[in-house]
């Protein structure tokens, strides 16, 4: 590229690409679709399970009250931790630290912003049922009082059990459950550009990719990390630095901890499946890098014809890596709901999560240098799977805006119509690949967080956040 001479030209040629790119955030596709339907399989059959007694479910109301001072104590340790230990951390403002003070809907205010989340969550006593779980009619809860999302499309196909205060209910089930939260609002407009009060307010500087003004891409920032890109990506691109998700976890997983000490079990599973939802969406090699398949030199050769006024490729790159986005999250969803409808345990997906990859022990870089490299290594070989074998109009077409497709909504059986039965067993085993490092991530999390959960470490109550 010894036409690009000029070191600011090249920053622009990478900057206007990669925030093209990322700006295609902008529709309700999340990393798994469905985080419990892949924690199921994954966990249930870990040995803990069976030495652990029923935890009683309590309000966020009931346990930030009981806790607060303790409360306050810890979120500051917390802060200063995520400061001194989380690249390119953004500071919580001093202002929002948590105070145990005012009423139960204030205290519950405090908290929230205190942790950064959106204050309109609504965290309602729940367990959120696999396909093959039944529940009487009567006692389903509806999925739009679980979320803030306006599009509760996807939620209508799952059932959801409420539960009382004071119900006894598995740790498993919480922590199962609570996986999935972390999308039904969590992270919607915390920035200082989208279009609400809280936001402004919350340090987060300007959202750095994604439509500001779009409900779900306000999102991206905390569920994606891109941590292994070549270094003049960083040098050129630097928003591509400011994500969220290590925050995320490192903030739930110390939640989870103090609940455990403090002796709020219910919320410490809870805490802890919150936590790992962030985790999981690093294994998503889409949630990894922002261009999977397509070479630092390619996209620069792509920008450079737009800046001469050649726009369609750059315009075709972005629409296809949205569709192919698209496409892989849909296939493995409806994949695994229906392999877990059949109970079918022989499925090659559910094997997949039955038997993790090697266990790798947990530390405080294994969200970057275990769980988001392994991703990376396979965004080419997921690429070019999904090229193989969906159909190509739908991965290899950028006139196609796929999100609107009829294929969208039957399209496994649209791949083994038009491409056979080997194109489904391929791309199951693309993902079943995914899902061993998935269920390897939450297994080894799951073993870090035990001694917590089981309360047989004599440091516990002293220990201090992420030590």
């Amino acid at each position: 590229m010894h036409f690009i001479t000029n070191k600011m030209q090249r920053k622009f040629l990478l900057t206007t690409l990669l925030t093209a790119i990322v700006l295609t955030i902008n529709k309700p596709l999340v990393a798994w679709t469905e985080h419990p339907l892949l924690m199921g399989p994954a966990i249930s059959g870990h040995p803990a399970w069976a030495n652990l007694k029923s935890v009683e479910a309590n309000s966020i109301e009931d346990f930030i009250q009981k806790n607060g001072k303790a409360l306050e104590a810890f979120l500051q340790e917390q802060e200063q931790w995520s400061r001194n230990n989380l690249p390119n951390y953004l500071q919580r403002p001093d202002n929002l630290a948590f105070k145990a003070i005012g009423s139960r809907s204030e205290m519950r205010r405090n908290f929230l912003y205190a942790i950064r989340i959106n204050p309109n969550v609504k965290l309602p006593l729940y367990i959120h049922l696999l396909p093959n779980e039944m529940v009487d009619d009567s006692i389903w809860a509806d999925p739009a009082m679980l979320t803030t999302l306006s599009n509760i499309d996807v939620m209508k196909f799952t059932k959801y059990k409420w539960l009382q205060h004071g119900s006894l209910v598995s740790p498993m089930s919480v922590m199962i459950s609570a996986t999935d939260e972390p999308d039904y609002g969590f992270d919607l407009g915390l920035f200082q550009d989208n279009p609400n009060a809280f936001g402004p307010t919350y340090g987060f500087d300007k959202q750095p990719f994604g439509n500001p003004n779009l409900e779900y891409s306000s999102q991206a920032p905390f569920h994606m990390g891109f941590y292994h890109e070549s270094g003049i990506i960083f040098a050129f691109a630097p928003f591509l630095k400011h994500t969220f998700v290590d925050y995320r976890i490192n903030l739930f997983r110390g939640l989870s901890e103090f609940a455990f000490a403090n002796n709020e079990p219910y919320w410490g599973w809870r805490f802890m499946g919150w936590a790992m939802h962030y985790l999981g969406d690093l294994t998503v090699p889409y949630h990894c890098k922002p261009l999977p398949g397509v070479s630092t030199w390619k996209m620069l050769w792509i920008n450079l014809k737009a800046i001469l006024g050649w726009e369609k490729d750059k315009i075709d790159a972005i629409q296809l890596v949205s569709n192919k986005h698209t496409v892989f999250e849909k296939f493995t969803w409806f994949e695994l709901r229906k392999a877990l409808y059949d109970n079918n345990l022989s499925h090659p997906l559910i094997q997949a999560l039955k038997n993790p990859l090697p266990a790798v022990q947990w530390d405080i870089q294994f969200p970057y240098q275990v769980v988001s490299k392994q991703a990376c290594e396979k965004a080419v070989v997921c690429n070019d799977a999904l090229l193989a074998f969906m159909p190509d109009r739908l991965v290899n077409d950028p006139a196609i805006e796929v999100f609107n497709t009829v294929e969208l909504d039957d399209l496994v059986h649209v791949v083994r119509s038009e491409k056979g039965q080997e194109a489904v067993d391929g791309l199951d085993a693309v993902i079943a690949e995914r899902f061993r490092a998935f269920s390897m991530a939450m297994n080894s999390f799951l073993d870090y967080m035990l001694p917590y959960a089981l309360g047989n470490q004599s440091e516990i109550i002293t220990k201090k956040p992420n030590t």
